[in-house]
């Protein structure tokens, strides 16, 4: 039976997730909580596409986390979503 896309999707984070959650995960390869860890990770990803925003948009951004935008510059909220072409939509 062929999965869908986000049923897959699903399963490959909810799996992902919950290794890097487990202490027999962690423990077993790096001695305690892994570098690499999704807590981390997520931050630093952020960042790097805030950096890709504000070229885009040719200034400094604010970004307000809590509302997803940014307050100082409204037009580059419309690099923080994309639309996807249908049949690829999340």
């Amino acid at each position: 039976m062929k999965k869908s896309r986000k049923l897959i999707c699903r399963d490959f984070l909810g799996t992902t997730a919950a290794a890097a959650a487990s202490p027999l995960f962690s423990d077993r390869w790096w001695g305690g909580e892994s570098p690499g860890t999704f807590l981390k990770a997520a931050p630093v990803n952020q960042t790097i596409r805030l950096g890709g925003v504000a070229l885009r948009a040719g200034k400094n951004v604010d970004y307000d986390p809590e509302k997803v935008k940014i307050p100082n510059v409204p037009e580059a909220n419309e690099f923080l979503t994309r639309t996807y072409k249908k049949g690829w939509e999340l």
